[in-house]
């Protein structure tokens, strides 16, 4: 299967795109091949999938994962970022290769770069602390998914040549990486016969702490007989001194006390007749509340700890002499601008409203994130507005040129002077004539910018006092009609609403806003065009 990505411009993306395809066999060209449908027409899409995926174990608790960005190739699968920027990836592992564990996942930020790679796990290189994230010794199974603002993309799988999720692991203690070498400039000869060289830990320890390097130093590159310095890793060690105030002995008294009882005991004698019945009553002093005295001690010493600071710093002057003849030079500079096409923006906000329906008592929006259309909203919108375009002041005042009535005047001569007066307008909300719009539709959720009542449409059958329409014109080269408009519509705070338990109106705090890009892309619109003005 043969396949080739076509680009388009931006500025023209809503325009439909028909396409054929013709062989060659060295004699004649084939009839074409004609595609079903005929035509597309480009729109968002969610993101393609990531590529390059690869990930290796750092440590026995730790894994180093890198992947690309989805980019736009000449393959004959999806690919690509859908246009919309990547906003984040999510990464995903678990012991089963279906990830029904179910899989752990976390989101990862795009920097908006093409490579990115991530540390999974792992443990810090200066306090030696492991990541709780990954289980020692365990192997895992990893996907990588890229989101943009409409949503997300296939998952790309970690996969063996034949095809099959490849497990990465058992996890285990590896070699480190490379040593981080700095720049080597003037700074690093301090003298004929030295020279020094200076670097970082490497990023990765391979799961044991550093214990030496070693520096070797050869006259060739190859290295075929160097000489080598092997260097310790001493840690450092250094002494703080602990000072607490002056210890006072602490005196705890602890108090006991017994309640004294007078017992009592009877005996009983018998004989013969008359029982006769003795008591016995035996008593104690009076019982003096016991009081018990403990007392702590301790010895406080104050620690002193030294840190001492020894090197040798030897600074060396070098004194160097250059010369040169002074040769004029002479240059010559061709400057050229591409013509860039101007852009206008605006927008309207609609606040106060439900964005955040929980399926149960409201379905706005539900399930739809910000940053996304909602339909919901979009046709719950009513009303039009108008804009109006002084033509004639293009190039701005003060005597500048007006580069939209030259060339209207050049290619089309017919339609005369433009005048433009939006004061005389009769009815401002309806518009249609002194370069003021007819009505424009902002609910229209779907729409193609170009249909009945968007603003395209209204903009390019624009008239001007005299009821001339002049910008369309079909005498125009390149491009007939006077601007392109791409209108997009998204969720701009999610929301709820809080009802008023006196009855009034409901209290919401979710917004919606539609955007509008407004590109002057004809000959007609060029220069400093003026700014579109909303009339109501």
């Amino acid at each position: 299967m043969f396949c080739f990505t076509v680009n388009i411009d931006t500025s023209s993306a809503s325009s439909p795109r028909f396409g054929r395809v013709l062989a060659h066999n060295g004699h004649e060209w084939s009839p074409p091949g004609i595609p079903n449908p005929t035509f597309v027409t480009a729109h968002l899409r969610a993101p393609g999938s990531v590529s390059n995926l690869i990930a290796y174990p750092t440590s026995s608790v730790g894994i180093m994962m890198e992947w690309v960005q989805p980019l736009i190739d000449q393959s004959c699968e999806y690919s690509g970022d859908g246009g919309s920027p990547i906003t984040h990836y999510i990464i995903e592992w678990d012991k089963n290769s279906d990830f029904s564990s179910p899989a752990k996942s976390v989101s990862v930020s795009s920097d908006g770069g093409d490579s990115i790679n991530y540390h999974l796990g792992g443990r810090d290189i200066i306090t030696g602390a492991e990541s709780s994230t990954l289980e020692p010794g365990d192997s895992y199974f990893l996907r990588v998914t890229a989101f943009n603002a409409l949503g997300s993309g296939p998952a790309t799988v970690i996969r063996s040549e034949s095809g099959v999720a490849n497990k990465i692991g058992p996890l285990s203690d590896t070699v480190p990486e490379a040593p981080i070498i700095h720049p080597q400039d003037n700074t690093n000869i301090l003298s004929a016969t030295s020279l020094r060289v200076d670097w970082d830990p490497p990023s990765l320890d391979g799961g044991s702490v550093i214990q030496s390097y070693s520096v070797d130093y050869d006259v060739s590159e190859d290295f075929p007989n160097p000489g080598t310095t092997t260097l310790p890793v001493v840690h450092e060690m250094q002494t703080a001194v602990v000072h607490s105030p002056d210890a006072s002995v602490e005196v705890q008294a602890l108090r006991a006390t017994v309640e004294a009882v007078n017992e009592v005991q009877s005996v009983r004698t018998t004989v013969s007749g008359v029982d006769e019945v003795q008591t016995i009553s035996t008593t104690c002093d009076d019982v003096t509340a016991e009081v018990q005295t403990i007392t702590t001690t301790a010895v406080d010493t104050d620690e002193e700890q030294r840190i001492s600071l020894i090197g040798s710093d030897v600074d060396e002057i070098q004194l160097v002499r250059s010369h040169g003849d002074d040769v004029p030079e002479i240059q010559n500079v061709a400057v050229s601008v591409p013509r860039v096409n101007e852009v206008q923006k605006f927008g309207i906000l609609v606040s106060g409203i439900n964005t955040q329906g929980d399926n149960l008592n409201s379905f706005a929006c539900f399930g739809i994130n910000a940053g996304e259309p909602c339909q919901d909203i979009e046709d719950a919108i009513s009303g039009t507005f108008t804009v109006s375009f002084e033509f004639d002041q293009c190039g701005g005042v003060g005597g500048n040129a007006n580069y939209c009535q030259a060339a209207l005047s050049k290619y089309d001569p017919t339609l005369g002077t433009i005048s433009c007066t939006a004061a005389l307008v009769a009815n401002p909300s309806v518009g249609g004539s002194h370069c003021v719009s007819d009505p424009v539709t902002p609910s229209s959720y779907g729409a193609t910018e170009g249909n009945v009542g968007t603003l395209q449409k209204v903009l390019n059958e624009m008239v001007d006092d005299n009821g001339v329409s002049f910008m369309t014109s079909s005498n125009m080269p390149s491009k007939h009609t006077a601007v392109t408009v791409s209108r997009t519509g998204a969720i701009k705070t999610k929301g709820s609403c809080t009802l008023d338990p006196m009855g009034g109106p409901a209290i919401c705090t979710g917004s919606y806003e539609i955007s509008y890009e407004i590109v002057f892309d004809a000959a007609h619109t060029t220069g400093d065009v003026p700014p579109l003005t909303i009339v109501t």
